[in-house]
């Protein structure tokens, strides 16, 4: 479907931009500068996008690059239904003692965290694992969320990232942060989410950072949480 290959092909281009607006502004030469009426095509499908569990920026770059294409909006809408959710993204992976934990190992930038804290919603606390690798990015935004979320405590895993990261926490929170604990491995991590979590809430890995120096890949991050969950599992 060409909503599915745009998606694909114009995610990998350019994910690495650093705002939807300069993609708007590169398609608008394209388009000899032609009024792009995005309004209507993100308001049509907005529902749809949530159920998703994509970065919002993500797929709305997708999306306006199709309806660039001249793919109709509702064409768009129904091809959307079919898109599946990708694997390592708000994925459920298991319940302890009355705890959920969310594998999001995939949200490498702060704009992917914010968007899981969002869908989350506010009726459940939740202990956030994050922190890694550096890729230059911008934090202060996603302490805002924070800050409005219903994050508890925060357990950071070591690197570059996390500096900023907690740099950005103290200068949103000031006196008001919450619990942060600074792990040294995901192991270590996890326990420390799990002596945090009390039942009905959510241990959530969302890094908002790359997953080098700690791990080989964002799949190593994954497999190290899912250990850590199952050992801990084993115990019981």
């Amino acid at each position: 479907m060409k909503l599915i290959k745009y998606s694909v092909n114009y995610i990998n281009e350019v994910n690495h931009l650093p705002s939807e607006e300069i993609t708007v502004n590169i398609t608008k030469v394209h388009f000899k500068n032609k009024a792009i009426n995005k309004t209507h095509i993100f308001n049509l499908i907005k529902k749809s996008l949530k159920s998703l569990l994509i970065p919002n920026t993500l797929e709305r770059k997708a999306i306006l690059i199709a309806y660039l294409q001249g793919v109709q909006p509702e064409k768009i809408k129904r091809n959307l239904v079919n898109l599946k959710k990708p694997k390592a993204r708000m994925e459920e992976v298991g319940v302890i003692d009355g705890v959920t934990y969310i594998n999001d190992t995939t949200a490498t930038i702060p704009e992917a965290t914010k968007f899981a804290l969002e869908n989350i919603g506010s009726d459940k606390k939740i202990v956030l694992i994050m922190g890694g690798g550096d890729k230059r990015l911008l934090y202060d935004d996603l302490a805002e969320t924070i800050k409005r979320s219903s994050v508890k405590s925060i357990v950071l895993l070591p690197g570059e990232a996390t500096k900023k990261i907690k740099a950005s926490l103290v200068g949103v929170f000031g006196d008001q942060l919450p619990a942060m604990i600074q792990a040294k491995t995901m192991e270590g991590a996890v326990r420390a989410a799990q002596k945090e979590a009390q039942s009905g809430e959510i241990v959530l890995l969302s890094p908002a950072a790359t997953s080098f120096g700690l791990f080989k890949h964002e799949f190593d991050r994954e497999k190290k949480y899912l250990e850590a969950i199952n050992k801990i599992r084993a115990r019981k």
